[in-house]
């Protein structure tokens, strides 16, 4: 509160008022939006942390990926040889750092990676190879 001082024609009259700064105005509507921004930033964080746990512990996602850079080298497998594969070779976060890597980086590194970790795998001897 502000005590103001007032002089009409001879008098003086106390008055207390309720101070306001436009500085402070101008501070509260930053942090309004500051927190909005905040909110949707943590909606978007979350959904996206919903969406690499499901791509992350899906195994039919997992398979979809990494047959898709298989069938970039015209290398042809089969349900069971990929889930070998990323059984035994990649397990789950291999899976996730070709896919962090692919959404960096590009796919034409990546294929190239999975096709020489596949070779390492066909050459194992866990899996058969089957190429086009």
């Amino acid at each position: 509160m502000c005590d103001v001082s007032v002089r009409e024609m001879g008098n003086t009259h106390n008055w207390t008022v309720q101070c306001v700064l436009m500085v402070n105005m101008f501070a509260e509507k930053i942090f309004v939006f500051l927190w909005f921004w905040f909110a949707v930033v943590a909606v978007f964080t979350l959904m996206n942390m919903i969406y690499w746990l499901y791509v992350t512990f899906s195994q039919s996602e997992s398979r979809a990926f990494v047959k898709k850079y298989l069938e970039y080298n015209n290398i042809e497998a089969f349900g069971p040889d990929i889930d070998v594969f990323i059984r035994d070779s990649m397990c789950k976060d291999g899976v996730t750092i070709l896919r962090l890597m692919s959404d960096n980086c590009g796919d034409f590194g990546v294929a190239e990676i999975v096709k020489q970790l596949w070779k390492v795998h066909i050459r194992s001897g866990i899996t058969e190879p089957h190429i086009k």
